[in-house]
């Protein structure tokens, strides 16, 4: 099943269905439609009040604002992400995939329609978003966890994208998410390029320059490599475990 059937199939499940309107030019003004406010527009107080497992938790049970989120743009990113995986030859099948800050779990059902991991394994502080994450990708295991406390497990392959941006304290997460790396494991981490990023809800706002000093100094040890993704949009990290440490 495709990842726009999947989408729809999910938002069928609370009677959401999703439909092209063509306009008219001798349609009367009066009864235009205005046009529906995206999940950008999600009222937020403060980015530290709004990046909560509380605040969280509203945002992804709004069924409205999830229809906007999984709209075509988010799509592409995760096309994005999966062929960064591939033109950097990262070895996905029959490998532990987790994705640390999973959301809604699209990301992960699009590397199992592109690859054949062993296990697949979602995390997030947000119960509403891994409640949609087992319905996207039945086969996953989606369970509670928080960036900030020590991890239980290890894995292969690492995801952690569009996270680090919404942290008061990234460093701790992302020694964390070192601490969950086989031994040559590969994580991939991205995050918005702050040059072009004006989104109210993130606490964060790397440069790629500034992106690749942050990654550098707090993955040592490791071997990194940092960059954009084609559409300039988010920066990269991708982390690999050293044979031998």
């Amino acid at each position: 099943m495709g990842i726009k059937n999947s989408i729809a199939k999910f938002l069928s499940l609370f009677g959401i269905g999703i439909y092209r309107i063509n306009g008219s030019e001798n349609s009367n003004s009066d009864l235009q439609v205005k046009p529906a406010a995206t999940w950008k527009d999600f009222e937020i107080e403060s980015p530290i009040k709004h990046n909560t497992p509380g605040r969280m938790d509203e945002f992804f049970s709004d069924r409205g604002m999830m229809e906007q989120y999984l709209g075509d743009e988010r799509i592409k990113f995760y096309e994005n992400i999966v062929q960064l995986a591939k033109e950097k030859k990262i070895e996905i099948d029959g490998k532990d995939i987790a994705d640390a800050g999973c959301g809604t779990g699209h990301l992960l059902k699009f590397f199992t329609m592109n690859f054949s991991p062993k296990t697949i394994s979602g995390m997030d502080f947000s119960n509403e978003a891994l409640k949609i994450a087992r319905l996207t990708l039945s086969t996953g295991n989606f369970f509670i966890y928080d960036l900030y406390k020590k991890p239980d497990g290890k894995f292969d392959v690492l995801l952690c994208t569009e996270v680090l941006e919404h942290l008061q304290h990234p460093e701790y997460a992302l020694s964390n998410l070192l601490q969950m790396m086989r031994m040559d494991a590969v994580c991939i981490i991205t995050v918005p390029n702050g040059r072009i990023d004006f989104y109210e809800g993130h606490i964060n706002f790397w440069s790629p320059e500034s992106w690749e000093i942050f990654i550098t100094k707090n993955s040592r040890g490791f071997k990194t490599e940092t960059g954009t993704l084609p559409d300039k949009k988010n920066n990269f990290a991708i982390i690999r475990s050293c044979t031998g440490r």
